[in-house]
């Protein structure tokens, strides 16, 4: 499921796309000086973790055992924005689409834990303006995303635990001449920890991921340690769900170039070129026989060394097979 930019500033937007949660975010990046203009080095990813796919699913829960398919569509709709929250002038449109299957067997506990695994294949639309320059584009499939480990402690009736690791392969469409590529010249590791809390008719769901970046080995370009947060707070209505949910993002570690720390350039990015980004809106969901569909619209409120703006969501959840009904939503994980 978790881009470019072009030219006179060797500006560097950062789409990510994380399998089914694939997606994309982005960042600007200035790599070089203002008087370098080579469009074939301008694309970068961070973090491949779609932010907010994961908003209103209760995936700290894991749902009976089964086979599970879980479809999103999303569009970003995004200003970029300089190290002291200004907008650059760039816009991206993004696009992206994409399958997960989530298989829950049917074994004894794991460390206490219930096991699950995943796989799925983003695919997307990148549309990328920049002041001054051509825009870009590109239609392509964004890095397969692995999940082997998924795990859910329950502690109590109301609260659950989960962890869970995921590994974005090197591959989907890269061209280093396109700012607008699709995907990552690069893998990653991506573990995870959920949080949370179910007690009719609330429930509370934090899912945090720690992104670990490659380096991309075209452009020596090291995207940053980052943590990128979902939160939602629901109340049920019988089939229906209505409440709140966003992103936290914030950056731990610098962005380098042959490991030489991206510095600050005015109107670009601040130094180490770390994102930060806060964003909230509505969650509107509705069961019926075992399906759900959600949807869901956030608004960027807090953005540096990033792109902001608004994000819509629509997911589908259908069980393929399953050993009985559940209230767990399987949804994007």
């Amino acid at each position: 499921m978790r881009n470019a930019s072009r030219d006179c500033s060797k500006l560097e937007i950062v789409l990510s796309c994380r399998g089914w949660r694939s997606v994309f975010v982005f960042r600007l990046l200035t790599i070089a000086l203002f008087a370098a203009a080579d469009p074939a080095k301008a694309l970068e990813s961070t973090s491949p973790y779609a932010r907010g796919i994961t908003i209103g699913v209760p995936i700290g829960a894991l749902p009976p055992p089964g086979v599970y398919l879980s479809n999103f569509a999303i569009h970003y709709s995004f200003e970029i924005f300089d190290g002291a929250g200004r907008k650059t002038g760039s816009h991206i449109d993004q696009f992206a689409a994409g399958p997960q299957l989530l298989y829950v067997p049917d074994i004894p506990t794991f460390l206490g834990a219930s096991y699950a695994a995943s796989i799925s294949q983003p695919f997307g639309y990148n549309f990328l303006t920049v002041p001054n320059a051509r825009p870009s584009s590109q239609v392509g499939l964004a890095n397969t995303v692995v999940q082997p480990i998924l795990l859910s402690w329950r502690m109590s009736k109301q609260i659950f635990l989960g962890a869970g690791l995921a590994v974005y392969l090197r591959d989907g469409s890269y061209s280093v001449v396109n700012p607008a590529s699709i995907a990552r010249n690069y893998a990653s590791i991506e573990p995870n920890i959920a949080f949370l809390y179910k007690s009719n008719p609330l429930v509370v769901s934090i899912h945090a991921v720690i992104d670990v970046n490659w380096t991309n080995p075209t452009t020596r370009y090291h995207s940053g340690m980052a943590i990128l947060t979902d939160y939602s707070m629901i109340t049920k209505f019988d089939k229906l769900s209505l409440g709140l949910g966003g992103t936290l993002t914030y950056q731990l570690t610098n962005d380098t170039v042959a490991g030489v720390p991206i510095r600050a350039v005015s109107g670009r990015n601040g130094f180490g070129n770390r994102a930060q980004d806060f964003t909230i809106g509505p969650v509107v969901s509705y069961d019926l026989m075992g399906v759900n569909v959600q949807f869901t619209l956030t608004q960027s409120l807090f953005t540096r060394n990033t792109a902001g703006g608004t994000s819509y969501f629509a997911t589908l959840s259908v069980p393929l097979s399953s050993k009985g009904p559940s209230d767990v939503v399987p949804g994007p994980r």
